[in-house]
Formats: structure tokens, sequence, C-alpha cells
């Protein structure tokens, strides 16, 4: 089973920072339009509209790469308090408890029925 993570769903869980996105997407959490959506949510947040690398990934066209605008993000990020395997961990646990609850939500409703 692949797990597939949702973004809106995990920036409510922990601070996520460039090096977090590039791990996700490079082992397959997350989808490559996970970056586009982080740009503008920090712009929303910060309102960093003067970074040029933002604005570059912000405005890819379709079929255009990612990795270039998103490395160099990468390079000028600070370093983090938790490393990103940390958080991933933590993100892929919190996932399959969720998960688990909704299954057993539903196994006791099923249940009930009979």
């Amino acid at each position: 089973m692949k797990i597939k993570l949702s973004y809106e769903d995990i920036a409510k869980k922990c601070i996520l920072y460039w090096k977090d996105i590039d791990f996700l997407i490079d082992k397959e959490y997350l989808d490559e339009r996970t970056a586009v959506e982080h740009a503008l949510y920090i712009i929303d947040e910060d309102n960093l509209i003067n970074n040029p690398e933002i604005m570059d990934l912000i405005c890819l066209g379709s079929g255009e790469s990612i990795y270039p605008h998103m490395y160099k993000l990468v390079d000028k990020e600070k370093t983090q308090e938790y490393s990103v395997k940390d958080k991933v961990m933590f993100l892929i646990l919190n996932w399959v408890y969720d998960t688990l609850v909704k299954w057993v939500s539903n196994s006791k409703m099923n249940l009930c029925r009979r």
C-alpha cells in the first residue's frame, strides 16, 4: 500500500521546510505540485513575494521541473531543529493512527447495523 500524504494535513501538524518537502516528494509521499502549494503557503504566511525562487516556482508551466527552483530554496535554508526523517516518521505514524481510527470507526458502524 502506497501512503500519500496531504499537504493541507501535514502543514497543520508540523513546520515544513523546503528540505522536508523535497524529501517527501522524492519518496513519493507528496506530489510534485506540493512544492507550488508550499510556496503559495509561504507567500500567504510571510509575504515573501520578493523571493525570486519562490516566484519562479509558483509561475512554472505544466511539464516544467520544480527541482532547479526547489534545490535553490533548500540550499538557502537554515538548519532545522528536527531531522527530516524524524518529521517523516511522525507524519507517517500520524497517518497510520488517523487511518486506523477511521477504519475502526467505520467497522463499528457496520457491526452495529447488523
